[in-house]
Order: structure tokens, then sequence, then C-alpha cells
């Protein structure tokens, strides 16, 4: 058996070296900073743009009165000078400001937006397994997964009930269905004919310990026209949806 000695020793660390702050000697940035004796200075040769305007008190004594002068120095340059150019300019103000809301507002309505669906209920039915399956073998052979959106008529449990599907072999085949809470924000723009492309996207086998098995699970990505809807967290199974 070996014994493995360990011998320590600590080693004082240097005391910390002290720089007293020095003024430069070097005229290198007298062009561009010129010197100034603060404690003998009695006015400051700062500007903003081509405005002299100095924010900096060299007049303890006189405080008030150089709050003052800068104030009023400030407000000549923000305030407008009289009450009827200051109204046009709130009139063009205002017409700027419609004008660049309605053009967002049609930007926004034209403009192309993508959502990411995850497919619902596909780890668990072996017919929504078999739909994946079907779309693992399409990427395997490098062709585009084509997909579909479908309500889904025969759900008895919710007439709202929106499928996804993928076309293979020259049939439809479900890969899984549609969360509660997204529902409406689906099916609103699916009714209206503004759904554009649907991509599959995260693709992936998942071990399950409970079954010993690995299943499939996967995402859409859905692009339609204009801005997507929020989730309504108070949908429930068959109701109302405002179209």
């Amino acid at each position: 058996m070996c014994v493995l000695l360990w011998d320590f020793q600590i080693v004082p660390a240097p005391p910390p070296a002290v720089v007293h702050a020095k003024a430069t000697t070097s005229d290198e940035l007298g062009e561009f900073l010129p010197p100034l004796d603060l404690e003998a200075a009695l006015a400051c040769d700062c500007f903003a743009s081509n405005l002299r305007v100095c924010l900096v008190n060299f007049h303890p004594d006189k405080e008030q009165e150089n709050v003052d002068e800068v104030s009023d120095q400030l407000n000549d340059l923000l305030l407008p000078q009289d009450s009827e150019e200051s109204g046009s300019n709130d009139e063009r103000a205002a017409d700027y400001s419609t004008s660049l809301t309605e053009d967002l507002d049609e930007n926004v309505h034209e403009q192309e937006t993508v959502e990411y669906f995850p497919v619902v209920g596909s780890n668990w039915e072996m017919r929504y397994q078999d739909g994946l399956n079907k779309c693992y073998q399409i990427q395997v052979r490098k062709k585009k997964v084509q997909l579909r959106v479908e309500h889904e008529p025969g759900n008895i449990s919710d007439s709202n009930a929106l499928k996804f599907e993928v076309y293979s072999d020259g049939q439809w085949f479900i890969i899984g269905c549609y969360g509660v809470k997204k529902i409406p924000k689906l099916k609103r723009p699916l009714h209206r004919g503004q759904v554009l492309s649907l991509e599959l996207c995260n693709l992936r086998r998942i071990w399950y310990p409970v079954i010993s098995e690995f299943r499939f699970s996967a995402g859409i990505n859905i692009v339609k026209m204009g801005r997507w809807d929020k989730d309504d967290p108070t949908n429930r199974y068959n109701s109302t949806i405002v179209l």
C-alpha cells in the first residue's frame, strides 16, 4: 500500500501598488481638448451644435440665476415660436400619425406571418403514429411532406375539432389533432381562406419508459396572411366560435 504525503505552503501576496493620478504634460491632445484649470475657471467654452448652451454651473453663488438662464435657453430651443406655427405643426403631426397608422395596419394585414403548432394526441394513438411514420419515410426519400389542416366532423367530443393530415401514396393520413386553446386562432383564418402553407418541423422519436417504446412527435409551422390571434384559454369543447 502506498501513502501519499502532501505539503502545502502559504505564500504571502505582495502589497498592492499605489498609483497616484497625475495630469499629463503631453501636448498631443491639446489640439482637441484644450486644458482647463477647474479651480480658476469662470466660463465654459463647450457648446451644443451651433447654439451655445452650457449646462455646467461655474458660479455656485449664482446657481439659481444660471438655472433660470439655462432653462430659458432650452425653452427657446424646444418650444415653438408662435401659436399659429404650433397649431400647424400639431396638424401635420396628427396627419402624419394617422397616415403612418393606416400604412402599418395595411402592412400588417398584407404581411405573411408564421405560427408554430404542436401536433396533439399523436403520441398515443397508433393511427397518428402511422401517419407520422409516413412523414418520416417521405423525409428519408428527401421528398416534400405535403400537409393540410381540415375540420374533423366525425369527432364526437368537439364539433370544432381540426386535424392535420399528410398526403402519401395517393391518399391522406391523419397525423394528429389540434389543441383546444388554439382552435379559434386557426379556425378563423381557415374559414377566411388566409392559410397559405403548412410545413412539418421538429419530427423526432421520443422514448417513453412507461410503455418501453419510441413514439413519433412533431409540430407544424403554418403561414397565413395577417397577424395571428392569441390563444383562447376560455375555449372549450363545442364552444361557439365567432368566425
